[in-house]
């Protein structure tokens, strides 16, 4: 992949390896860039507020943070950063108006209460 990626860059080459107004470079570049890494993202952050024991993850950060930060931490991971995530991505693939910006998340909290129903239905 990495040779025509290099490829698609040069000269000769450019037009074969472009489609849909980008060349293969590029299309590598948005795919890693605009899906693959908010996804890593939001799958880390769930697996870490979801998943993983509190209790576990409080004695892992019990000598880089106190109680209270520790706290705000697994707030904002649990309730802030998985529906964030999700509107990044959103934006970055398709994009939508900054008036679109509010209902997606509420959209993202609909998402993260269904995985919430499912984690609580497994305890």
């Amino acid at each position: 992949i990495g040779i025509f990626a290099l490829l698609a860059n040069s000269s000769d080459y450019g037009e074969y390896l472009s489609f849909a107004g980008k060349n293969l470079f590029d299309w590598i570049d948005f795919f890693t860039a605009s899906i693959l890494l908010p996804l890593g993202g939001l799958i880390m952050s769930i697996f870490v507020g979801y998943f993983m024991p509190r209790s576990q993850l409080q004695a892992a950060l019990k000598t880089s943070m106190s109680d209270t930060l520790f706290n705000v931490w697994y707030f904002s991971l649990r309730n802030i950063v998985p529906p964030a995530l999700i509107v990044v991505m959103v934006n970055l693939i398709g994009g939508f108006p900054s008036t679109y910006i509010i209902p997606m998340f509420g959209f993202a909290y609909a998402i993260m209460g269904v995985i919430m129903y499912i984690n609580k239905s497994k305890n």
